[in-house]
């Protein structure tokens, strides 16, 4: 039978994949096996490896990753790209799958993605064509678009700037995001309870906050999450719930200083490992997201829930009408997060909400593996 390996690099595209694996596991026309990357296995003294989410979902983990990254510099990231490959390339090789899929631009991602390429695999890619300027990121997206076969994009815009790097607009099919449509699926929890549980004040107004490095700033890394603590530090009104930073250079060093700070700070609590089901209970229920995650601009409209994106991270993507964004400053954040909550009206309409998205997907991966697809890819120059 054919086969299809689908690779997760953390607790931040499985979430988003999870509802579109189990409904590729109904087809009886192919094999999927999942293969779970570094990001899932990285512990800190805060918080347990986020692996258990898979096996929680009871999904079969066929491949799990060998090269854990155990620092963030510069250089452990480079090193652990280089290993990565190796491991990788020695999984594809042996498998031999029709295709492999992929999500986002993280650089585990990508170096799956060279894996792949080099052993001649398809690829299937999911959330091309987007920008984001602030983070090396960006150009992690466009690489792993220009080794990858098929796409799936989440707006008309992303359609455009693949067809623009050379893509056979054939191969892009504008589905809309699976995360939308996972929080869609996602029924929104009892406030009271919710909150009850996990120790979180129900008379303040409350805060998600998810703060990444910014890879590609004027800033250094030091100096972004002063700026972002210094903020909420004065904010003592409000009640802030972190969530995890993920394994961009010097994220150790970002996740170091929150922990600190909510052991300072008793308006301020971490969460150990939300899970894409407890993020969604909390971005429902709370009064404003802040940060420069992506789900902020992508998901959290659809939520109905305010965004407040910081920084130049995200800078690059469309973004709805319910995303306000200002500069990485101490008071420009405090103005601008009371400015929002005092906001009565604002239009949550989404921009990346398409019906049947992950429907979409499984039927033209289906069409794929049953035509026996394999085409030389070529350069395809815009008629100017």
């Amino acid at each position: 039978m054919k086969k299809i390996i689908i690779f997760t690099s953390s607790r931040a595209d499985y979430g988003i994949l999870k509802n579109l694996i189990f409904d590729l596991k109904k087809k009886n026309f192919f094999t999927i096996k999942i293969y779970v990357g570094a990001g899932h296995y990285k512990k800190t003294k805060k918080n347990n490896s986020t692996v258990h989410e898979i096996l929680k979902d009871k999904l079969k983990i066929d491949f799990r990753v060998k090269n854990v990254l155990k620092k963030t510099k510069s250089l452990d990231i480079l090193n652990f790209i280089s290993n990565s490959v190796k491991e990788y390339s020695e999984v594809l090789n042996s498998e031999k799958p029709e295709l492999v899929i992929l999500l986002g631009d993280r650089y585990e991602t990508f170096a799956f993605a060279i894996s792949a390429f080099f052993l001649n695999i398809q690829i299937a890619h999911l959330h091309g064509g987007e920008v984001t300027q602030g983070s090396y990121d960006d150009s992690l997206r466009h690489s792993i678009s220009k080794f990858s076969d098929y796409h799936f994009v989440t707006h008309r815009t992303h359609k455009k700037r693949l067809i623009q790097l050379g893509e056979n607009k054939k191969n892009i099919l504008l589905v809309g995001s699976l995360g939308v449509q996972n929080v869609n699926l996602h029924i929104k929890q009892n406030k009271n309870k919710l909150f009850y549980r996990h120790n979180i004040p129900i008379d303040k107004k409350t805060i998600l906050a998810t703060f990444h490095p910014e890879t590609k700033s004027i800033l250094n890394y030091e100096k972004q999450i002063k700026i972002f603590l210094s903020a909420i530090k004065k904010m003592n009104n409000y009640f802030f719930i972190f969530t995890n930073t993920n394994m961009d250079t010097e994220g150790d060093y970002f996740l170091s200083k929150i922990i600190n700070f909510c052991k300072k700070n008793k308006n301020s609590i971490l969460i150990n490992s939300l899970g894409s089901d407890l993020y969604f209970d909390f971005a429902k229920n709370v009064d404003l997201v802040i940060g420069n995650s992506s789900s902020g601009l992508i998901e959290i409209p659809y939520c109905k829930t305010p965004t407040l994106n910081i920084g130049n991270r995200q800078k690059g993507r469309p973004i709805a009408s319910s995303v306000f964004n200002c500069k990485l400053n101490t008071n420009e954040i405090i103005k601008f997060t009371n400015k929002t909550l005092l906001k009565r009206k604002i239009n949550y309409k989404n921009i990346y909400t398409m019906q049947n998205t992950k429907e979409k997907i499984t039927n033209q991966i289906v069409k794929i593996i049953r035509e026996k697809r394999k085409t030389i890819k070529r350069f395809n120059d815009i008629k100017f």
